[in-house]
């Protein structure tokens, strides 16, 4: 291979790089939403095709590499497996048009060669980090915007809601003058923010307060939110990427990594607090009563006190409809896996109680392709974890240390919500793992 070539080669592989990076943070911004969607075209496709085409060079250059990896093995499985059962629901009567909806987010994992072929170093996995972290910082800020503007400019509000809602971008539900859920179909993916900046905390040299805030304010956003299944992730997000630091941190580090941690749910309290005092009206416990769904008044003894605890009780009660109505998911998605679980009922069958995608991700997988497709979608997750805790173990990890803890975290609320199943969701998903496979890579090369 001549100079030039070299040189083109060189040049093509910065460009599919910097679409990569633009594809991760349009999944932490702008996720499944149609902000930038125009008669059908979005800037979404752009990307895509944009990361597709001239990553194809390195995909030829590395193919022999790509295919030996194990998650390339296990995700052909998967794809295989899906061609498969995409043919049973045909020989049962349905269109394609009918189970295409249910496949289009998985058949991005079609991605991983691509991705994988750009990220070829741990120096391209700490820039793809710090764009998703400051991405996921960027959405924090909105969000609390969005808070402000909801307390203090009616009028406004009233436009933007009604926009965000058209574009989908939004799951709003208002509460009282003084309160409501803030939702981003983009704000359990801030997880990344507020993991990648305890890990870029840890690797610093001097203690930063710009990652105290990013963490900070990403827990504000989560807050906000009072929807238990992200709490639970966001938890089990920081477990994991707490744990895995502090086992490949030297004693200095693991110092820095614990004040950062308390700071931050410190500086995280305050701008609650302050909101209200503003609003007059006790957050924290309305998510403890969202939490424990035990009733206690959260506002002075007035009239206003007394209506704004009649309209909190109003939607606690509507919470523990929506607690009965999930129990009643549940029980018809186990009776539709006993029909066959081991291989599925296929990709489209109908709930006698829903008349829309069931909330439950796994189980509905689950009822779809079977435990055996099931398995197969987890594999390379586990396959992951596995990786990852080795390179942890032999002081060798790096970037996988966030990746890691966060798809966990987004599986975790994957169990209660239909989140890893949609293009962002698998795309970041993909992205884990060439993330931990080029640090495999880096490892063995040494």
């Amino acid at each position: 291979m001549n100079k030039n070539i070299r040189n083109f080669y060189g040049v093509l592989e910065t460009v599919s790089f910097v679409f990569l990076c633009a594809v991760a943070a349009y999944c932490v911004v702008l996720g499944t939403s149609s902000i930038l969607t125009v008669n059908g075209f979005s800037l979404w496709s752009v990307l895509i095709a944009g990361l597709l085409v001239t990553a194809l060079p390195a995909v030829l250059l590395r193919l022999k590499s790509i295919c030996a990896n194990p998650f390339m093995w296990s995700l052909l499985g998967l794809a295989g497996y899906l061609a498969i059962v995409f043919v049973r629901t045909l020989q049962n009567g349905y269109t394609a048009g009918q189970i295409l909806p249910s496949v289009t987010g998985l058949a991005y994992f079609v991605t991983f060669p691509f991705v994988a072929a750009v990220l070829t170093s741990p120096k391209r996995a700490f820039l793809l980090s710090k764009v998703v972290m400051y991405a996921g910082f960027a959405m924090s800020v909105i969000t609390v915007l969005f808070l402000i503007i909801f307390l203090f400019a009616k009028t406004p509000f009233k436009f933007i809601l009604n926009f965000f809602w058209q574009k989908e971008y939004l799951n709003f539900t208002y509460i009282s003058d003084k309160l409501c859920r803030i939702l981003f179909v983009t704000t359990p993916l801030q997880l990344f923010s507020c993991a990648a900046s305890v890990y870029f905390q840890v690797k610093c040299q001097h203690f930063s307060w710009c990652y105290v805030a990013i963490t900070a304010l990403g827990l504000v956003s989560v807050f906000i939110t009072y929807t238990r299944a992200l709490y639970l992730a966001a938890v089990v997000t920081a477990a994991v990427v707490v744990f895995l630091l502090l086992v490949r941190s030297s004693a200095q580090q693991k110092k820095k990594l614990l004040k950062h941690v308390l700071t931050a749910v410190l500086v995280c309290v305050l701008p609650i607090a302050l909101f209200c005092l503003v609003a007059g009206y006790n957050y924290f416990g309305f998510a403890i009563n969202r939490l424990t769904n035990i009733r206690q008044p959260l506002s002075p003894p007035s009239l206003s006190g007394d209506i704004l605890q009649e309209q909190e009780n109003n939607y606690l009660d509507a919470t523990q409809e929506s607690d009965e109505y999930r129990q009643q998911i549940v029980k018809e998605l186990r009776e539709t896996i006993a029909k066959n679980p081991v291989f599925g009922v296929g990709f489209v069958y109908q709930l006698k109680i829903i008349n829309r995608m069931p909330e439950y991700f796994f189980l509905d997988l689950w009822a779809k392709i079977g435990l055996f497709g099931l398995a197969l979608y987890l594999l390379p997750f586990i396959l992951s974890i596995v990786m990852a805790v080795r390179l942890t173990l032999q002081r060798k990890s790096e970037c996988s240390v966030l990746w890691v803890s966060v798809l966990t975290g987004m599986m975790t609320y994957s169990i209660f919500q239909p989140y890893m199943q949609v293009a962002p969701c698998v795309f970041l998903y993909v992205c884990t793992l060439a993330v931990v496979n080029s640090e495999q890579q880096t490892t063995n090369i040494e």
